[in-house]
C-alpha cells in the first residue's frame, strides 16, 4: 500500500517546475469572450468553474487530454478558493510505468495550458483532483501567498510545536478560516518522533480509514508543508488501515507548498 502511495505522491512532485514558471501569471493569446469568462484584447479572464472548462475546450482543440476532464468545481482546500478540474484516470496500484508518464505528460499538458490565462477569480488557484482523490496544486496567479497573506509562526523543531504550529494556522479560530467541509484538521490523531535504526522519523497518525482514495490524505500532507519544519526531511505519515505516505522534503520557509490567498 505504502509503494503505491508513494507513487501517486512521485507523479505531484513532477510538475514543480512547470509550478514555478506558472506562479508568476499566464501568458498571451488572441483575446475572445468565453462563458463564464471575459477577455479584452490579449488579456484573458476566468471567473467561474464553467468559464475554465468553457476556455479550456475552445483553446484545446483536438487535446488529448480534455476526454479525462470530468468535471470543474470551486472548493475550499487549506482555506484558500481553488478551482478544481477533475480527472479519471486512476494511479493508486498500478505498476506499469508507462501509466504514470502518460497521466504525468497530460497533467503537465494541462498545467501548461492554464498559462494561457491572466486571471483566475474567484479562486486565484487551480488544482488537479484524480480518480484516485490525490490532489496536485497547479497553477496560482494574482494572489498573495500564504507567508504574504497571514502573520505565520516559525517553523516548528518539535512534534510539540508542530502540533501548536497547526492548531494557532489552521485549528478553531486560527490564522486560516477553513472551509465548511474541510475537516481533515481534526482526523489528525497525533504527531511524534520516532528514533531507530533507520535513523529520526516523524511519525504523524491519523483517524482516516485509508490514505487512499480520500482528498483529506493529500490535505494534510499539503498542510504539514506549509509549517516549513525541518523534522520534514524524514516522515510517515498513516491512516487507520496501515496504508499511508512516507517522504522527505526539504528544508522550506512556513507556508511554502500551499495555495495563494485573495
Amino acid at each position: 500500500m505504502r509503494a503505491t502511495r508513494v507513487a501517486s505522491v512521485l507523479l505531484s512532485l513532477a510538475v514543480v517546475l512547470a509550478l514555478t514558471a506558472a506562479c508568476g501569471g499566464g501568458g498571451s493569446g488572441a483575446g475572445t469572450s468565453s462563458p463564464g469568462g471575459s477577455s479584452a484584447g490579449d488579456y484573458k479572464e476566468i471567473d467561474s468553474p464553467e468559464g475554465l472548462k468553457a476556455a479550456l475546450e475552445r483553446d484545446n482543440p483536438g487535446a488529448d487530454w480534455l476526454g479525462n476532464i470530468t468535471d470543474v468545481t470551486l472548493e475550499t482546500y487549506l482555506g484558500a478558493p481553488v478551482f478544481v478540474i477533475h480527472t479519471g484516470w486512476k494511479l493508486i496500484g498500478q505498476t506499469d510505468p508507462a501509466v504514470f508518464d502518460e497521466a504525468n505528460r497530460k497533467q503537465q499538458a494541462i498545467n501548461e495550458a492554464l498559462g494561457a490565462y491572466d486571471s483566475f477569480k474567484p479562486a486565484p488557484n487551480v488544482a488537479l483532483l484524480d480518480g484516485d482523490k490525490t490532489l496536485t496544486p497547479l497553477y496560482s496567479s494574482g494572489g498573495k501567498t500564504m507567508a504574504e497573506a497571514f502573520a505565520l509562526p516559525p517553523a516548528p523543531t518539535t512534534p510539540e510545536g508542530m502540533k501548536a504550529w497547526l492548531a494557532k494556522v489552521y485549528g478553531p479560530g486560527g490564522l486560516v478560516k477553513l472551509g465548511p467541509d474541510e475537516d481533515w484538521y481534526d482526523a489528525i490523531e497525533s504527531i511524534s518522533v520516532d528514533t531507530g535504526s533507520g535513523g529520526t522519523r516523524l511519525v504523524v497518525t491519523t483517524s482516516l480509514p485509508s490514505w487512499n482514495g480520500d482528498v483529506r490524505a493529500s490535505l494534510i500532507e499539503m498542510a504539514l508543508a506549509t509549517t516549513g519544519s525541518p523534522l520534514l526531511e524524514n516522515y510517515w505519515i498513516s491512516a487507520k488501515d496501515g496504508s499511508g505516505a512516507a517522504g522527505s522534503s526539504g528544508v522550506m520557509e512556513p507556508g511554502s507548498g500551499g495555495f495563494q490567498y485573495p
